[in-house]
């Protein structure tokens, strides 16, 4: 009879677990080989160079912008010297000329005036010795009318006469005078040429300044690509140099990534993929921490298979087929809150429990 009772026990217990397990597989999707995934930074040189310092550890953390190694840049830092010496040079061969500008614009302009007040002063003795020469010309013609009467001597006339040419050298005196004045002037105005000349020198020395200050600007980031920083806030995994050896631009330095950012991604099977909605829990049990019960939740599911990111194709040349199931990527992100407690590392072994139902 107990035998009768017990065989009736395992039987009960046998199918409970067995309802248990096929109810379990119609509303969950189970996958027993996922791993935890972050994206991995490698850092690599941009210049060539020896490693003078790696001021960094395997494991330890560092902050965004924090110096990780440097490289010798003494060659740059001399060439950047040596570039802003002749921009000094430059700047000083262009103050000298705005200087030589400056006065040769205050001495034109102080010549032209001075020729010009000459001008005017010339011009106002002409007009005067005109206006002499018409009342001599008209006293002239007086005394030769009173002359040809008899009635003043031939030395009155004779003065008159010499009273008139004289007038009439001066007016042509003051002509020559201000023909002068006007080509002194002209020679003046020809003499901003040599400003404008000046000017063109100085707009070439300019154009030279821009293309060394771009040429320094190259130099110092030169100067600061020989500084490695860490583009993110995470731990240092791996190293692959040591200080003193010489890198070359390009060479992988150190690998990282941000504790902060890790999820788990499951190759799901394409036969269960129609069953899977964004934002389904996900409970999370880690082979590391088998006491441990995440909670997570679908965030994207793969829009391709994972054979498709296969390096190594695999054709079927000889026509036999033999169909596989294939498998696509589905992330599923962590509730931080509860793993932040765990040192979870990009790669541990998870298994995943989809619930289906949501």
């Amino acid at each position: 009879m107990v035998r009768y009772f017990v065989i009736a026990a395992i039987a009960a217990t046998a199918l409970y677990f067995g309802y248990t397990e096929v109810q379990s597989r119609l509303t969950h999707v189970f996958e027993y080989d996922a791993r935890i995934t972050t994206d991995l930074v490698t850092l690599s040189s941009r210049r060539d160079g020896q490693l003078l310092e790696l001021t960094v550890t395997e494991g330890q953390r560092v902050m965004k912008g924090d110096v990780l190694a440097k490289l010798d840049a003494r060659i740059q830092r001399l060439e950047a010297q040596a570039i802003q010496a002749r921009l000094a040079s430059l700047e000083s061969d262009r103050e000298r000329l705005s200087n030589k500008q400056q006065m040769m614009g205050q001495q034109t302009g102080s010549r032209i005036s001075s020729r010009n007040s000459e001008l005017l002063a010339t011009e106002a003795k002409r007009a005067s010795l005109r206006a002499e020469l018409a009342l001599a010309q008209q006293d002239l013609a007086r005394v030769e009318q009173l002359f040809d009467r008899k009635v003043i001597s031939r030395a009155r006339l004779d003065e008159a006469r010499a009273s008139v040419g004289r007038l009439r050298s001066d007016v042509a005196e003051a002509e020559a005078q201000m023909q002068r004045a006007r080509g002194a002037i002209a020679e003046t105005e020809a003499e901003r040429g040599e400003v404008d000349m000046v000017a063109q020198e100085m707009a070439m020395l300019d154009h030279q300044a821009v293309a060394l200050r771009a040429e320094l600007e190259q130099k110092r980031v030169e100067i600061e690509e020989h500084v490695i920083t860490a583009p993110i806030a995470g731990v240092v995994d791996r190293l692959f140099v040591e200080a003193g050896e010489y890198v070359r631009q390009g060479q992988r330095m150190m690998m990282m990534h941000n504790p902060d950012d890790i999820w788990v991604e499951a190759n799901i099977k394409e036969t269960e993929l129609r069953l899977l909605r964004k934002g389904q829990p996900v409970h999370i049990y880690i082979d590391a921490f088998p006491d441990a019960n995440l909670i997570g939740a679908i965030d994207r599911i793969g829009s391709a298979t994972t054979a498709k990111f296969a390096l190594l194709p695999t054709p079927n040349p000889s026509g036999n087929f033999t169909k596989i199931t294939q498998r696509v990527p589905v992330r599923i992100n962590l509730d931080l809150s509860k793993a932040a407690e765990l040192p979870l590392a990009p790669g541990m072994m998870v298994e995943v429990e989809i619930d289906v139902r949501e």
